[in-house]
Formats: structure tokens, sequence, C-alpha cells
């Protein structure tokens, strides 16, 4: 669960956070240590099946956008 497996949980919060219109604010230290995975993996998460390519994010992103930007979200 520290790697993708903590990832994809993190990330599926954020999305359905959105999709019911909640909070989604995700844990500040958990955005940071699964960035950093995310950016590790970067080939391995760009599969059929993983990810969407990295989107542009907006200039004053905070770390939350900028995460979720690379993970192909659209904050």
């Amino acid at each position: 669960m520290d790697r993708f497996g903590g990832l994809d949980i993190l990330v599926h919060t954020w999305d359905f956070a959105r999709a019911v219109d909640s909070d989604e604010l995700l844990d500040e230290d958990l955005v940071r240590h699964f960035y950093s995975v995310a950016q590790e993996q970067t080939e391995a998460l760009r599969t059929p099946w993983g990810f969407k390519p990295q989107v542009e994010q907006p200039a004053d992103s905070d770390l939350q956008t900028e995460f979720l930007c690379f993970l192909g979200r659209q904050p």
C-alpha cells in the first residue's frame, strides 16, 4: 500500500469526492509521498490501464493540483 496501491486509493479518493461534490482536499503529507512515488514510476503509470498523460497545470498550482495534473486529472 505504500506504493502503487496507496497512490491509486489516494487519487480515487479525490475522484469520488469530486463525483459527489464533497471536500476534495487530500492530506498534504500523503500527496507529497505519493507524488514522489508517481514520479519514480512515470513510465509504468502511463500504460493503457494506468493513468492518463499529464495535463498542463496553472502557474500558481498548489502541491495537490500539481500532483493531480501529473496524473492526468483536471482539478
